[in-house]
């Protein structure tokens, strides 16, 4: 879905990016790793609409 933008599934071009983000009490698109839970890595996720 990233380089073609076409779902692998169902060949729609009907794709949203939702970008990672880091949120309040480890929330967010993200993947928390450490004791704090400030360290991690963004997780941008690409979901079809069809």
């Amino acid at each position: 879905m990233k380089n073609t933008k076409t779902c692998f599934k169902c060949n729609s071009r009907n794709i949203i990016k939702i970008p990672g983000k880091f949120g309040a009490y480890c929330s967010g698109n993200n993947i928390t790793w450490g004791i704090s839970g400030f360290n991690g890595v963004k997780v941008t996720r690409y979901l079809c609409c069809e």
